[in-house]
């Protein structure tokens, strides 16, 4: 449901003495004004969990800056890997580490849990591209040219590091074991960095496994359940389409032991015509695919994002059997890809982290509206992250152009359980996207973009003690005229192209706070009748309690808060007291009662 435009609450008095017309004028001119002003607010849904609780800058002049890494620790602390040049966020003196000045454009920036407050800056290198924590939070990052950097979980001391390669991925398994990956590229942006090469480490930082990638590797994780390292990427190829011989790009995603002994190959199909792995056996599909991003999800599973050039792709085959059809969850236009074309579209699923099997997938595209035809468009996750909750639910972006599924898209119709947040609703629908998916797949909890140009390269989620569930994702923005701030470190855009970073914070359904309490006198007899006094009165809750429901354990019931009960025969009696509140919230006690001869000595429940 869209919101209304603009909420205004006119309160008039009635004490308006000899001004009341000259009043009601001015109240019409206002109501006149207000309904003709231009419809720049942006569109959410109403009543949004999804609130954003800071969006802000980050960086100087330049081009260069960018969010690179994101993580949130158990506290709530956000943590940022960013490029940021000689920038000062919130006026912090810089820590200095690994030989960095206060000028070193690579930094860690550690903020409050609603992304308001610097708590601190560490600049460790001259570039970083990632980062990764393990349970203790201590940090992992990956700092390209000086390599692998482990710092403590302040940022404040440098724990381990290792500059022998360029590093341009990282993760990092709950005991504190890392996957590396290493790359010979000269540009961390490039979808082509070659093989590159693999390295584990121990707690003690001692090599477990040190072994080549694949063709061009681009992303790397690690689960430590099953000791496997997954890694995924893409390679050139060329394939005999049925008419000719044809350049064809082919995905990839592998799983490795910590030694590097292969566990298992998905997709990477073959071009030769004879094989039975043959890209082309059961039909054309040629379209282009590439293995961009990996993560092991809060729910123990592998969670993979590929780009996809077209609808004949190799996803909807069985990553080990091209023979064998698999379901993708599918859904409205922007989840299936009919009226397309070479476009980059976007396929994420679900696996198994030690064998690779296939558990669940979905595909989605931008779309243009009805005057271009509703043909498909590019939505990408080139550059950009996935991460995931401990309930499966999928958090995802990139970059894409316009088309995403937000008003004021001609085509787009609120479901239930969808939440919309759209700062900038005049026109262009693409730019740094950021979608939440339900653990099914099938509903787009949330979807906005905070910059109409740019990427979003780093995503994290994490629940904390108490049910609050926070959400960090940031980027780079190219368009500083259009990207959204909300009680930002940094209110402005200071180079051509800028770091960014929101944070929002998922208020749980708070529990009702209601307690049932029984006092009774006496609580046993040797011989019966017994009278009993029941008392009620101790119970609690948030809002008043409408009703004292009893169940006396004779097959007899009672109502109020103080009720006498008598016990005509010898036995041992469960009594129930159920509370009710005004808002329909309901607890329960119980206490036994003991009446006759040998039911005394029966051990009885002290309260």
């Amino acid at each position: 449901m869209r919101p209304t435009l603009f909420q205004s609450r006119l309160l008039i008095s009635h004490r308006v003495g000899p001004y009341w017309k000259a009043s009601v004028v001015l109240l019409m001119l206002l109501l006149i004004v207000v309904s003709i002003l231009p419809t720049q607010t942006a569109f959410q849904a109403e009543l949004s969990p999804y609130d954003i609780t800071s969006a802000s800058f980050l960086g100087t002049d330049g081009d260069a800056d960018r969010i690179r890494g994101a993580r949130i620790q158990s506290d709530g602390t956000v943590v940022l890997a960013a490029n940021i040049g000689n920038s000062v966020p919130g006026d912090a003196e810089p820590i200095l580490l690994n030989g960095a000045s206060a000028t070193s454009g690579g930094a860690i920036i550690r903020l409050s849990a609603d992304g308001r407050s610097v708590l601190s800056v560490t600049r460790i290198a001259a570039q970083v591209e990632d980062l990764a924590l393990d349970a203790t939070d201590t940090m992992y990052v990956a700092a390209w040219e000086d390599g692998l950097i482990k710092l403590d979980s302040t940022a404040s001391t440098l724990l381990f590091a290792d500059p022998t390669n360029k590093v341009l991925r990282v993760d990092a398994g709950g005991e504190g074991f890392v996957a590396a990956l290493q790359t010979d590229t000269s540009d961390p942006d490039s979808s082509s960095p070659g093989k590159g090469r693999v390295v584990v480490y121990d707690t003690d930082h001692q090599e477990l496994g040190n072994f080549a990638g694949k063709h061009n590797t681009l992303d790397v994780c690690l689960d430590t359940a099953s000791q496997t390292v997954s890694f995924l990427g893409w390679r050139q190829a060329s394939a005999f389409d049925g008419n000719k011989s044809q350049p064809v790009q082919i995905a990839y995603l592998r799983g490795y032991a910590y030694d590097g002994a292969e566990k298992y190959t998905a997709y990477d199909w073959s071009s030769d015509t004879s094989s039975d792995r043959f890209i082309n056996k059961p039909e054309n599909n040629m379209a282009d695919t590439r293995g961009y991003r990996c993560t092991i999800g809060g729910d123990g599973k592998l969670y993979a994002a590929f780009e996809v050039a077209g609808g004949n792709h190799i996803f909807r085959y069985s990553p080990f059997d091209i023979m064998t059809k698999i379901g993708i969850v599918g859904g409205d236009q922007w989840h299936e890809f009919y009226n397309t074309a070479s476009e980059h579209k976007t396929f994420f699923a679900r696996y198994e982290p030690g064998t690779g099997e296939y558990l669940s997938g979905q595909q989605l595209t931008g779309r243009l509206g009805p005057d271009k035809g509703n043909k498909a468009n590019t939505i990408r996750v080139n550059g950009g992250s996935i991460a995931v909750d401990d309930e499966g639910r999928v958090y995802i972006g990139g970059s894409s152009a316009s088309g995403l599924p937000m008003p004021p898209h001609e085509k787009y119709e609120a479901k239930d359980g969808e939440t919309t947040f759209n700062p900038f609703p005049d026109g262009y629908l693409g730019g740094a996207w950021f979608m939440v998916m339900s653990a099914d797949f099938k509903t787009r909890l949330y979807t906005t973009r905070l910059a109409t140009g740019g990427t979003t390269h780093a995503i994290d989620v994490r629940t904390l003690e108490g049910g609050t569930t926070n959400i960090v994702f940031g980027g780079q923005t190219r368009s500083l005229d259009e990207t959204y701030t909300k009680e930002a470190v940094q209110e402005n855009g200071k180079g051509e192209r800028e770091g960014w970073f929101a944070v929002i914070g998922m208020q749980s359904e708070p529990q009702p706070e209601i307690e049932a309490i029984i006092s009774a006198d006496p609580m046993f007899a040797a011989v019966a009748p017994l009278e009993v006094t029941f008392d009620a009165s101790g119970s609690t809750a948030t809002t008043d309690i409408t009703s004292y429901e009893w169940d006396f354990g004779d097959k007899t019931t009672g109502n109020g808060a103080t009720v006498t009960h008598t016990y005509e025969a010898e036995g041992s009696y469960e009594v129930q007291l159920t509370v009710t509140d005004a808002e329909q919230n309901t607890a329960t006690d119980t206490v036994t009662i003991i009446v006759g001869g040998s039911q005394v000595f029966l051990p009885m429940i002290m309260r």
